[in-house]
């Protein structure tokens, strides 16, 4: 990281480590505290490297539009750890940390976990958020999961026979009739079932409803 070998009036220039975050995010670790709270350069870094998230101000660690672009790739999505406590509170940006990382839920609010309606939809993007819900809803989500044929894969991070492009949530299987069948269409919003695997639209919709 070149700005660690910077004089301190280098590493306090705006556009000096504007240049370097822009090249190497976490150098963002030895700017100086002023431009650590400056959101342009902080943006700058976490958009060249989400994980720069970590030296910033707790105020930027705070900002929606900061926090989002951290978490946005997978791989620098446990930036989410460093958001400020509101913002791990807060549905959208806990849901695009989980839609990265199911195990990011680990960070999240502990009121989110036993909120039904929030762990259905993170269940939905990743079905290793199941392992963070309240005991009480990880059992119901549990008899969800194990109502759609072949249950989730090994890994846990797929149900199999999810098509593809369908995300890391449960899979489009078909309900055996357990406790969760009377709520899964909670998962897909519309009319009809959801469709079998490799079924387009269209037969779906002229398909007649189960």
């Amino acid at each position: 990281m070149a700005l660690s070998y910077a004089s301190a009036s280098l590493r306090a220039d705006k556009q000096t480590v504007l240049a370097a975050v822009t090249i190497e995010g976490e150098s963002l670790a030895y700017a100086a505290l002023h431009l650590r709270a400056d959101k342009e350069v902080v943006l700058a870094a976490v958009m060249q490297d989400g994980t720069a998230l970590e030296f910033a101000a707790p105020a930027l660690c705070a900002d929606r539009e900061v926090v989002l672009e951290a978490v946005r790739v997978p791989e620098w999505a446990r930036a989410f750890q460093h958001a400020s406590a509101e913002l791990r509170a807060d549905r959208e940006v806990v849901l695009e940390a989980v839609r990265q990382d199911g195990t990011l839920l680990e960070y999240a609010s502990t009121d989110l976990h036993a909120d039904d309606e929030f762990m259905l939809e993170a269940v939905r993007y990743n079905a290793n958020a199941l392992g963070y819900a309240s005991a009480e809803l990880r059992a119901e989500l549990s008899a969800l999961a194990g109502g759609f044929a072949g249950g989730f894969s090994a890994g846990g991070a797929r149900p199999v026979g999810a098509g593809r492009g369908s995300g890391r949530g449960l899979g489009s299987g078909r309900c055996r009739g357990g406790r969760g069948c009377g709520r899964r269409r909670r998962l897909w919003p519309g009319r009809g079932r959801p469709p079998r695997r490799g079924e387009s639209g269209a037969a779906r919709r002229a398909a007649p409803s189960s």
